[in-house]
């Protein structure tokens, strides 16, 4: 049986060849992050013992196979807070080894059999890849022209998975009919497809703008009109952010469906580019996943959409208040890091940009909580207590995050990881860990003259502090559009009275720092506390000079600057802050009462909502907060 077809680079998709096949002179090389077959994954986690890889071409080709196997040195998990690329491949180590295979001709078709059963070799790491020579110079032909192929096994499936895709939206039909569109097209009106007749998809429409049209307009093909009608299923909801959306699409699709039996529920958000063949490697992988491994969730690293190459994180972890991102920065052209990329990445949960989650989770007393946005996926994984299983080649590409703009997001980052760490004693945090965390946060904002950024962080803290009580009591929507005022207003520089030249000159200077993504070390992050006692003492003095330019993606400091022109580059915009001594004594004065209250009653704020966890999980707090 086909478990993994090649892939082909596509300008709808992804065009970086790179990522799918390398050319050298008369060679063609399978060692790319979509076409390598990562035996390591597959030996542990599923059934199959043998592997066949099968290449048509019409050329004459010799072959020569290879096992990669890579390592992450000391140093490369650690960028989690780092905001501009780093070069990973001084992180990493790689072995390679040329190996014995086995391979039969008849017609176009070469079949390469790695092994004829692979508890008994020595492959069971890293990744396998073929290396292709033809009698002529490759590099000017086109890629089709040239081969086809596939990996293969003997073994028969021994599950028989029913996927369940679930997509909170709001307002983003580019991105959603488009994604829509493609599943009909590739698998839910394709019978070649190995998931066609095994997918069902449920819309939480958190905006409630989906229209019938809408998907007229995108699906052309009658046949696909009328799969559509069957397998497309849109609920109109309360917008309670991405919780309330994939929480609806549970009840919809798992609680509530006496219609079918799903096995399983991936979840995907509404603003990504999709390739199906990434749900069909997921499928195939479900279909020989072992007992043993059968409640854990399949996740997808997210890749960059602005830079396709790049990848932004697979898999996590939280330690109180510390993440780690597993091989962020790992650029995906890079042979190296590919192998590396393969490494057990001790991750702890996966995003829900992309995430399959067994259904034996999804029951009426273990729903998400209701964070609105924001450390839900990351409650909930944690809460499965079983590691994500995470492999190359199975992504999706996501827009980059708005650079620190949103002050509204800063107050769910900061309400909901304390939820989070009320919900597990292993993981509640001590007052002094939890105060000095705060005061990183609020007070370094301060003296960047960021006093909304401030502002909606404490305003975190003092709703986690008023409890769960107050917390089901208050609108969500109104919460959030109360939130969203504090956002600062991006302008380009020309607007903000910005010259040219002064752009041109941050740029060179990050350029020249290693912040274009060709250093190997990390940008500072943060600035040292005798660096933020010297910003609070500039607070003292006058202002001096006029609008100092700063990169979004850099640490920085005003000192005694009375403007600062925040540009984002990858925005091409920025945001203007002025210094205020009424805000910063303000803020200074609003921070000294939360760190009283820190001091006082953070055990029993943490208690509080500890205890109201399995109700604010249940289905029946969700249907009254949905008003289902």
């Amino acid at each position: 049986m086909k478990i993994q077809p090649l892939l082909f680079p596509s300008d709808d998709i992804c065009n970086i060849e790179s990522m799918y096949y390398r050319r050298k002179g008369n060679s063609l090389s399978l060692e790319t992050y979509f076409n390598a077959f990562s035996v390591g994954k597959w030996f542990h986690y599923t059934s199959i013992n043998t592997l066949t890889l099968c290449i048509r071409t019409q050329h004459d080709i010799s072959i020569r196979c290879f096992n990669s196997i890579g390592t992450v040195l000391d140093g490369c998990n650690s960028f989690a807070d780092v905001q501009v690329p780093v070069d990973m491949s001084s992180y990493v180590s790689v072995t390679r080894q040329e190996i014995p295979v086995r391979i039969s001709h008849e017609g176009d078709i070469y079949c390469i059999n790695f092994f004829d059963n692979l508890s008994e070799g020595d492959l069971r790491d890293g990744i396998l890849y073929a290396e292709l020579t033809f009698p002529f110079d490759v590099s000017g032909c086109e890629l089709h022209t040239l081969i086809d192929g596939w990996y293969e096994t003997d073994y028969v499936p021994v599950n028989s998975p029913d996927i369940a895709l679930g997509i909170c939206t709001y307002k983003r039909e580019e991105f959603l009919l488009r994604n829509i569109a493609s599943l009909v097209a590739n698998i839910i009106d394709n019978p070649d497809s190995p998931l066609y007749g095994k997918l069902q998809i449920y819309i939480s429409d958190n905006a409630c703008s989906l229209k019938p049209e809408h998907f007229q307009v995108a699906l052309t093909p009658v046949s696909a009109k009328m799969h559509a009608a069957d397998s497309i299923h849109v609920y109109p909801n309360k917008n309670t952010g991405g919780a309330g959306g994939f929480t609806r699409t549970m009840s919809e699709a798992i609680l509530n469906n006496t219609q079918q039996h799903f096995t399983h529920l991936l979840l995907m958000d509404d603003d990504i580019v999709l390739d199906t063949a990434v749900l069909e490697r997921t499928y195939l992988f479900l279909a020989y996943l072992k007992e043993e491994f059968k409640a854990c969730m399949i996740g997808a690293s997210m890749l960059d959409l602005n830079r396709k190459y790049l990848q932004i994180e697979k898999g996590a972890r939280i330690d109180s208040y510390a993440y780690t991102f597993y091989h962020k920065f790992f650029d995906l052209r890079n042979a190296d890091l590919i192998s590396a990329n393969e490494c057990p990445e001790n991750a702890a949960y996966t995003g829900w940009w992309y995430c399959c989650i067994p259904t034996q989770h999804i029951c009426p007393d273990n729903l998400p909580l209701p964070m609105f946005l924001h450390y839900d996926d990351v409650e909930y994984g944690l809460r499965a207590k079983v590691a994500p299983i995470l492999l190359n080649g199975i992504c999706v590409w996501h827009p980059p995050a708005v650079s620190k703009g949103a002050a509204s997001i800063e107050y769910y980052d900061i309400r909901n990881v304390l939820i989070l760490q009320s919900t597990d004693k292993e993981r509640h945090a001590s007052r002094l860990h939890t105060l000095l965390h705060i005061s990183f946060l609020s007070v370094g904002e301060l003296v960047r003259y960021r006093y909304k950024v401030s502002d909606a962080r404490l305003m975190g803290y003092e709703d986690f502090h008023r409890g769960p009580e107050h917390f089901i009591r208050t609108d969500p929507v109104k919460k959030h559009a109360l939130l969203g005022e504090l956002n600062y207003h991006f302008v380009s520089p020309e607007e903000a009275g910005i010259s040219r030249e002064d752009i041109d000159k941050l740029l060179h200077s990050l350029r020249k720092n290693g912040s274009s993504g060709n250093s190997s070390k990390a940008p500072s992050v943060g600035g040292t506390l005798g660096s933020y006692i010297l910003c609070i003492l500039c607070h003292l003095l006058p202002p001096s000079g006029g609008t100092k330019v700063c990169s979004a993606d850099t640490s920085w400091l005003p000192y005694l600057a009375r403007r600062v022109y925040v540009y984002s580059p990858s925005l091409g915009k920025g945001y203007i802050v002025t210094r205020s001594y009424k805000q910063f004594f303000s803020g200074i004065g609003r921070y000294l009462r939360a760190a009283f209250h820190i001091l006082k009653d953070l055990g029993k704020d943490t208690a509080a909502w500890n205890e109201s966890i399995s109700y604010l999980t249940s289905q029946s707090f969700w249907e009254k907060y949905l008003k289902l």
